[in-house]
């Protein structure tokens, strides 16, 4: 018995011995860590994201529904502007502006009757106006972001012709044949990839894709307008949805 005793004494001081070893062990491997956590300046820490961004993109707009019926593939480009509203900079409201070119021809006529031998060019275009603002979430922060949004504005759609002379480039007379606002709705994602690191001003590279939804609309498609041999002109007007989808390619910038 007093043998048996003595065996499970050895043993328990090896264990109590072993486990003061190894908490001293890791005792020492943490001090290191926990001094550096106390003296490091602030200055070392990372800087927050940007509270502002702004951003360029072009974009490719293909017609859905009854609008493909009368239209081809536009394509245009944008503005957007972004003031995030919390600490993490992940949730945002977003204003965006763009302009889309559905219908473009250019023909090439005599200035006037009575001066068939003055040739000009009288360009017409189709285009989208838009104006939308609404909520941005970047769902998580890293080099590739994915990020939503959702929005809701105008969306104007007008119909220009532009003259000029064949050796100038800047129109001298250029006039509004017809235009219709409607409201739109827009929703859509994409992915943020970071071009830049630990810089004031961030580079990130955007992808994306918005569905834009619109009410009935009146507009001009190419083609849409002709005159007669008196010079009386014709508007041939489309009233149909004009909804569409939209994807595009980006730089944002980052702004303190």
């Amino acid at each position: 018995m007093t043998r048996r005793r003595r065996s499970t004494g050895r043993w328990g001081r090896r264990v109590v011995a072993g486990a003061a070893v190894m908490a001293a062990t890791v005792a020492t491997a943490a001090r290191p860590a926990a001094l550096r956590a106390q003296v490091e300046p602030p200055d070392s820490l990372p800087d927050v994201a940007p509270a502002w961004e702004a951003g360029l993109v072009l974009a490719m707009a293909l017609p859905t529904g009854a609008f493909a019926t009368y239209v081809d593939v536009g394509g245009g480009f944008g503005l957007h502007a972004a003031r995030f509203l919390d600490e993490g900079r992940r949730v945002a409201i977003r204003l965006d502006m763009g302009w889309t070119v559905y219908g473009h021809e250019t023909i090439r006529v005599p200035l006037s009757p009575t001066m068939p031998f003055v040739d000009v060019e009288v360009t017409t275009d189709n285009g989208i106006g838009s104006f939308t603002l609404g909520p941005q979430i970047v769902l998580r922060r890293g080099m590739i972001s994915p990020w939503v949004r959702a929005a809701v504005g105008v969306s104007d759609f007008a119909t220009t012709t532009s003259v000029n002379g064949t050796g100038s480039e800047q129109p001298f007379a250029s006039t509004t044949n017809f235009d219709d606002a409607t409201l739109a709705l827009v929703t859509g994602g994409g992915l943020r990839i970071a071009l830049s690191k630990d810089n004031p001003h961030p580079l990130v590279l955007d992808l994306g894709a918005v569905h834009v939804w619109h009410g009935e609309t009146e507009y001009l498609r190419k083609g849409g307008i002709s005159a007669d041999a008196g010079g009386n002109v014709r508007l041939d007007t489309i009233r149909s949805r004009t909804n569409l989808f939209a994807v595009h390619l980006g730089i944002t910038l980052g702004l303190r």
